[in-house]
């Protein structure tokens, strides 16, 4: 599932840094060194912030257009001596969320279930890997691929 948000990048004044804010998640906040690193560090960090959200099958914060949003209003009161408007940008930021909770959080759980056990045995008889069966199936009721 691919998602997208728009994010201000405001240059710092003394350096080749940038702090990455997005306006319509509150608190999802990095920082990265040049753009290239910045951009890396704004897909991260939105990961990150929408990994419950995620995992508990909650609908994610609605997205503003990009349009819609200005890099004025993301400096608050007293920072603007530490921010250059001239270096500063703002650009959507998008990750494929599936992909990236796969990436970031493949540990496993051990969990009992309960099965008939005719089941049980034509399972063992037939090599069935258990563990596997339920992910697959897990996956399909969720629609991950």
């Amino acid at each position: 599932m691919f998602v997208s948000y728009p994010a201000v990048f405001l240059k710092d004044i003394e350096s080749n840094t940038y702090t990455i804010l997005f306006p319509d998640l509150p608190g999802c906040i990095s920082c990265g060194d040049g753009v290239k690193n910045a951009i890396y560090m704004a897909s991260d960090a939105l990961g990150t912030f929408l990994f419950d959200d995620y995992s508990k099958l909650e609908d994610f914060p609605k997205s503003s257009l990009l349009e819609e949003i200005d890099i004025k209003d993301s400096i608050d009161e007293g920072e603007e001596e530490y921010f250059s408007l001239e270096g500063s940008f703002k650009s959507y930021v998008g990750l494929d969320i599936t992909d990236y909770v796969k990436k970031h959080e493949n540990r496993t759980v051990k969990k009992n279930v309960t099965i008939p056990s005719y089941l049980n045995e034509m399972g063992i008889s037939s090599k069935i890997n258990f563990s596997k069966l339920l992910t697959e199936a897990l996956e399909r009721e969720f629609d991950i691929d």
